[in-house]
């Protein structure tokens, strides 16, 4: 029974188990050699017989006799496979099946080729930390770093940012916050938009904010930081906007603007520093600029919204029309290598605001510094801002989110040039 081989579904015996040794018969001489070919040559009992002559010592008879009794149907060509074997030179003495190479119980045990554990050990250790990367990008926030996310892999993770990451985490002021709040600003504006449920939208830019990948351009006003949010930041609009998802997040200094052009398209990421801010300076936020023409998101306090050219102060403002959700129609911006012929402002009841290529419109004002700075209204401020409208062009994307005109001196020209 012991000498059955083992089947395939047969466990190995549970102890004792050697790893990294190898078991091999040992070496012989010359003869030994030449003994192991010659049998090799010979039939199972034609070997049998052989063994039994010469080791131990039988006689043909006896021989015969075991072979059938064995179940060797030829027992007669089994002896004469046996005697045809040559008697190596080293037989003189003794039998060589009696030496150290024939016997079953006599093994070496050497150690497996090092060079190669080495190589299988290196390659497990490279596959483990592949796995170990690849199950920390898959469940990091953002659904990880492939073809539907912009952001770039997280080095660090901590309860902090990862409860900034999460988009059911985000600040929603309620629709009606901005008529109670003490401040009216940024962070009375309510969640506005077609997917401000949409988690996934939610989640990639959240990722981007805290993460942005090579692919994504970022832009930032002068002055402001582009770092991640400290905390879940507000939810001022998420939805469609001239084919692009746009989301815009306040975390009470800044305001950062996502967009994304259809899966896989073009990703950016703008901010602008916009602390400080009251209900003159937060009416109006870009949502696109698209082929020269700037999306804004109205404030919930503005009631009516009018497009006015600066340089024509006499020429009525023409009304612009506001969704639902407060999205203005396009307006026209300046072109910035043609001649200045018009500056188009957004005018929100008595306040004016002028795009200057930031997230915010900035506010036009007029009046001596101090006490006496005023909404442009009246005949004498509009006129001053159309003879100095076109500098507003020296203030593209400074972080200007004030400019005002005043009357600074009046005196006569010598000889009579006028005043």
């Amino acid at each position: 029974r012991a000498a059955r081989p083992r089947r395939w579904w047969q466990r190995p015996p549970a102890l004792p188990q050697v790893f990294g040794l190898r078991l091999f018969p040992r070496s012989g001489g010359a003869d030994e050699l030449a003994l192991e070919r010659a049998l090799s040559e010979l039939s199972g009992p034609g070997r049998a017989a052989y063994v039994l002559l010469e080791l131990e010592q039988l006689g043909e008879h006896e021989t015969r006799t075991l072979l059938r009794t064995a179940g060797v149907t030829d027992a007669r060509a089994a002896l004469e496979e046996a005697e045809s074997v040559p008697d190596p030179a080293g037989s003189r003495d003794g039998s060589l099946l009696e030496s150290a190479e024939f016997d079953p119980c006599s093994l070496q045990a050497r150690p497996t080729d090092l060079m190669r554990r080495r190589q299988h050990l290196r390659a497990v250790l490279v596959a483990v930390v592949a796995l170990v990367v690849c199950g920390t990008l898959l469940g990091m926030p953002g659904e990880g770093w492939g073809p539907t996310s912009a952001a770039a892999p997280s080095y660090a993770r901590n309860p902090s940012s990862e409860r900034a990451l999460d988009p059911d985490r985000l600040t929603r002021a309620t629709p009606d916050a901005w008529r109670t709040a003490s401040r009216a600003d940024f962070s009375s504006w309510p969640a506005r938009g077609d997917r401000v449920r949409d988690t996934e939208l939610l989640r990639r830019a959240l990722a981007v904010w805290a993460r942005p990948g090579r692919s994504v351009r970022v832009s930032a006003t002068l002055g402001t930081q582009s770092g991640p949010p400290s905390g879940p930041p507000q939810l001022l609009f998420a939805g469609e906007v001239d084919q692009a998802s746009v989301v815009l997040l306040y975390d009470g200094l800044r305001v950062a603007r996502y967009a994304e052009t259809g899966e896989g398209g073009a990703v950016a990421l703008d901010f602008a520093r916009l602390d400080a801010a009251d209900a003159a300076t937060s009416t109006a936020l870009v949502l696109s600029r698209t082929d020269g023409n700037v999306r804004y998101l109205t404030a919930p306090w503005v009631r009516h919204a009018w497009v006015r050219d600066l340089l024509r102060p006499g020429v009525a403002p023409r009304p612009l029309h506001r969704s639902g959700d407060g999205v203005t129609d396009p307006v026209r911006t300046v072109p910035r290598l043609r001649p200045c012929r018009g500056w188009p402002a957004l005018q929100f009841g008595s306040r004016l605001v002028a795009d200057l290529g930031e997230l915010a419109p900035a506010r036009l004002t007029y009046g001596a510094p101090g006490a006496g700075v005023r909404d442009v209204a009246g005949r004498a401020a509009r006129a001053s801002w159309a003879r100095t409208g076109c500098r507003l062009a020296m203030m593209r994307t400074r972080g200007v989110r004030s400019v005002n005109a005043w009357r600074f001196a009046a005196q006569a020209l010598p000889e009579a040039g006028g005043h």
